[in-house]
């Protein structure tokens, strides 16, 4: 018995594969926050303003009471009386002179802040250890 395999036909065979998914639990991740007390010394600059009083006599006879003025940092307060004589006249006895100087001193203060930090702790169901680290990393 001989074989006719010009006419044969030999049937080809392919295999299909199929990804499927599913949910499984590898672990819990526990993240927690811790809010600590930090202390800083803070600096910047204060302006410190002082004055001088100069009584500056002046002993002569004006028309009208003078007001209030300020040349630079000088601010004149003038200081009046009434004479009799045979008229009444106003008299400028003195000016006062309240000169402002300022200073700028540089200051520290203690201050206390909040700061928050995160904790994250990993639960290996493995190896059924717990595993924290405080920057987010598993070890």
């Amino acid at each position: 018995m001989t074989l006719d395999l010009t006419n044969t036909v030999i049937p080809l065979v392919t295999e299909t594969l199929e990804v499927k998914k599913r949910d499984v639990a590898a672990g819990t991740v526990t993240v927690r926050t811790i809010v600590e007390e930090v202390t800083e010394a803070l600096q910047d600059a204060v302006t410190r303003q002082t004055v001088t009083v100069e009584r500056v006599p002046v002993g002569r006879m004006v028309e009208a009471a003078p007001t209030m003025r300020v040349e630079g940092d000088t601010t004149i307060v003038p200081v009046i009386e009434e004479r009799l004589v045979m008229m009444r006249q106003l008299f400028l006895i003195e000016e006062i002179h309240v000169r402002r100087c300022s200073t700028v001193e540089p200051v520290t203060l203690s201050a206390t802040r909040l700061t928050m930090r995160a904790v994250v702790e990993h639960e290996d169901p493995k190896h059924d250890q717990q595993v924290e680290n405080d920057h987010g990393q598993f070890e």
